[in-house]
């Protein structure tokens, strides 16, 4: 068995070397424990964010002209030809006055020392025409329209309502109604009552055998040419009632409210005034018609009010 000598070990007279000087120990850093949650760590949504496309190197603005105007012959070609009017000879390019804005109608200036010989109260004389007032008188109101629709036998009732609401706007305005339908009564009654004049006026012609009696309507003359003396004769012309009752009814009937409702709607239609008041013992529910507040006025003032063509009547356009 070999034996290997070993290291002599290192006596204790032999001289070790020393280590560095260790500087003091540092006492322990404290450990804090939070008592609440910590706060969450809120990481950056990187879903949304856009990606990063680089534009393919054969995309470019002539290819995308190119793909609008389509190839020569095609449809495309022709539909962008068209919206740029690129075969049209009369075809001129809007100036930059077009864009601006300007006002749709047409605009006269009229020079500083022509201003003075404008007169306002002619302006068809400068070639102005007044506005016309569109008058839809064949429109009929939808509410009345859908009512009559409802209701059964109501048109019966419109016309002879109507009927009275035309006389009496005929009466007030002066003017003549063309549909109107004559009676055979009232046609009789005019044939007597023009003979009696006839008659009266003949018996006096015949008494005064030098004058001439001549009827004139009020505020008029009639020039007669004859060597005789003529005296004029004035016949006082009544003016026209300022009211008329239409309907009539009991103050506890509900039916009537449908009756008195038309009224008011013929007099909204004629431009009439309607109003409803209770009178009488028993008690009566009754509804008026009359002229407007500016025409009382004028016939309170003994003046003739302007003359009107009555519309043509509701019962007939339903």
């Amino acid at each position: 068995m070999a034996v290997f000598p070993t290291p002599p070990e290192h006596s204790s007279s032999a001289p070790q070397p020393q280590s560095p000087a260790q500087p003091p120990a540092q006492p322990p850093a404290p450990v804090t424990i939070p008592l609440d949650q910590p706060d969450p760590v809120v990481k950056p949504n990187t879903d949304n964010a856009p990606v990063d496309r680089r534009p393919l190197r054969r995309d470019s603005m002539k290819r995308r002209e190119a793909l609008i105007k389509g190839k020569e012959g095609t449809r495309r070609r022709q539909r962008w030809e068209n919206d740029n009017f690129l075969n049209n000879p009369s075809f001129t390019p809007p100036s930059p006055e077009d864009f601006s804005p300007t006002p749709l109608h047409p605009r006269r200036t009229v020079r500083y020392e022509f201003a003075t010989l404008w007169d306002p109260s002619n302006p068809l004389k400068y070639g102005y025409s007044p506005p016309v007032q569109k008058k839809d008188e064949t429109r009929v109101p939808k509410n009345l329209k859908d009512r009559l629709k409802r209701s059964k036998g109501a048109t019966d009732l419109l016309k002879s309502l109507e009927e009275e609401v035309r006389r009496y706007a005929a009466t007030l305005w002066g003017c003549i109604d063309e549909y109107r339908q004559p009676d055979i009564d009232e046609d009789s009654c005019d044939d007597m009552d023009t003979s009696v004049e006839f008659s009266k006026c003949a018996d006096e012609v015949g008494d005064s055998e030098d004058e001439e009696i001549v009827f004139v309507p009020r505020m008029e003359t009639i020039a007669v040419t004859s060597t005789e003396k003529v005296r004029e004769v004035y016949t006082p012309i009544p003016s026209p009632p300022l009211e008329k009752p239409v309907f009539e009814a009991a103050d506890n009937d509900q039916g009537a409210s449908f009756g008195r409702w038309l009224v008011h709607s013929i007099a909204l239609y004629y431009g009439l005034r309607s109003w409803s008041e209770t009178q009488g013992n028993p008690a009566k529910r009754i509804a008026f018609v009359g002229a407007q507040p500016g025409e009382r006025k004028r016939l309170k003032a003994g003046r003739l009010l302007k003359h009107k063509a009555l519309p043509r009547p509701l019962w007939m356009m339903l």
